[in-house]
């Protein structure tokens, strides 16, 4: 009984990434594109968007590995004295890496989604990136073999697999490899696509035209999302373990798969949205206030402040950002209030845009509406679930599931709403309690 009143409280665990490093890359990124603007009017999508992610990855890039010496945390895997690298082991990996490629490259062609009508901007990077792409892993792989202290990795055994040496691969090792490339294969092209179109928008727009709330909320709005998708972009092509932002995992059950991808293109919008959770009649915020300017201005920043928090957390994780796996765990920003501060703001801000509970069919559609928006919101809860399950066999994520549930900014509701509190393996939180 002493040793329980004498335990000293959780203390909030220490981030992998920077906030503020973070915001100076977008600062950086901003700054090139009106370069662009100015100086080379007229630049192509694709540039544009090469640009940006560039412009905002390389400042980070240099101070983490110059000022904060992130290549030295014990996450890496690696030696602070380096070996000499095995030749014949690097080779076995650069056939491994190519065997990697290989696959997504057949999925790629198989699935008629991923066609050039769709993904045209993003086949035309790929074309330039892939082969440098293979002859940066050259020197990469020749660096990294005598400085990892198990060099045995899961490119290695890939190399195995694809020259046919089955007695000596590891299924497993194998599996969670191909689980982190169908995740940047998923959403790098879906996050480059996008990213084009905003940075085209930001570079062309006319702000002399921004003469009403209205145009302030669409710029703003479109700003925000900007910075989202920039460190979405980033980071599922910067997956480098001498930076730290290697993925540590990926999600291991279907039903996290399910809950993740469902919610982007193109099931979102082919099946699930139009089939089974259309919430909406196109009666939004905007139609039902533009003729009252205070509410209107009042509702439309609550939106904004809304989706400012929801960039803000993915500005956080910087170049470590990525649905469906783990890279080191983010406690700053946003996260220092709260679990999930994207999905809590993005929920927030979707009944504050599509107003459901209002409907010009009458009081059914509005119920109705609503009903199918909170089962969105179910999605979400579902998938910060299967996220916090996943994370848990974490004990840095433990002792932040469990420092929330005193000190997050909605721990006063678990009174209430039991179901939001983090509960963490019986045999982890123990472990995390016996150390303070």
């Amino acid at each position: 009984m002493a040793k329980f009143f004498n335990k000293k409280p959780l203390a909030l665990p220490p981030s992998v990434s920077h906030l503020g490093l973070n915001l100076f890359g977008f600062a950086c990124c901003m700054l090139s594109l009106m370069v662009v603007r100015f100086y080379f009017p007229g630049t192509d999508i694709l540039t544009l968007s090469v640009v940006a992610m560039f412009a905002a990855s390389l400042p980070i890039f240099i101070v983490e590995l110059f000022v904060f010496k992130v290549q030295d945390r014990p996450s890496t895997g690696l030696k602070q004295k380096a070996d000499d690298a095995n030749p014949e082991r690097v080779a076995v990996k650069i056939v491994g890496l190519i065997g990697t490629l290989a696959f997504l490259a057949f999925l790629y062609w198989v699935i008629p989604e991923y066609s050039i009508n769709n993904f045209g901007r993003y086949w035309d990077v790929l074309n330039y990136t892939i082969p440098l792409l293979v002859l940066f892993s050259i020197p990469y792989f020749w660096w990294m073999d005598g400085r990892m202290k198990e060099p045995e990795d899961a490119y290695w055994q890939m190399g195995l697999l694809v020259m046919l040496q089955w007695s000596e691969v590891d299924i497993n090792l194998i599996g969670r490899h191909l689980r982190n490339w169908l995740v940047k294969a998923f959403f790098l092209p879906l996050m480059f696509t996008y990213l084009g179109g905003n940075a085209q928008m930001i570079v062309n727009y006319d702000f002399n035209n921004m003469t009403d709330f209205r145009r302030f909320f669409e710029y703003s709005n479109n700003l925000i999302f900007f910075a989202d998708l920039i460190f979405a972009g980033v980071g599922y092509a910067m997956t480098f373990r001498f930076l730290d932002s290697h993925i540590r995992s990926s999600e291991p059950t279907f039903r996290g798969w399910v809950v993740a991808i469902m919610c982007y293109a193109p099931l979102w919008q082919t099946l699930f949205y139009g089939h089974y959770f259309a919430y909406d009649d196109n009666i939004y915020w905007g139609n039902l206030f533009e003729q009252t300017p205070a509410i209107y201005f009042f509702w439309g920043m609550i939106i904004l402040s809304l989706e400012v928090i929801y960039a803000l957390a993915t500005v956080c994780l910087g170049y470590r950002f990525s649905n469906l796996t783990y890279r080191g765990l983010v406690a700053n920003g946003p996260y220092r209030f709260t679990k999930h501060p994207a999905y809590v703001t993005k929920n927030f801000s979707w009944w504050l845009i599509s107003v459901p509970f209002i409907s010009s069919a009458g009081i059914d559609d509005a119920i109705r509406h609503s009903v199918l928006l909170a089962g969105v919101n179910l999605i979400y809860y579902l998938r910060a679930k299967t996220e916090e399950n996943h994370l848990s066999h974490y004990p840095e994520y433990v002792q932040y599931g469990l420092y929330m549930n005193e000190h997050s900014i909605f721990a006063p509701l678990t009174k209430y709403l039991p179901f939001l509190k983090y509960k963490a393996p019986a045999q982890a939180a123990t472990n995390i309690q016996d150390k303070v």
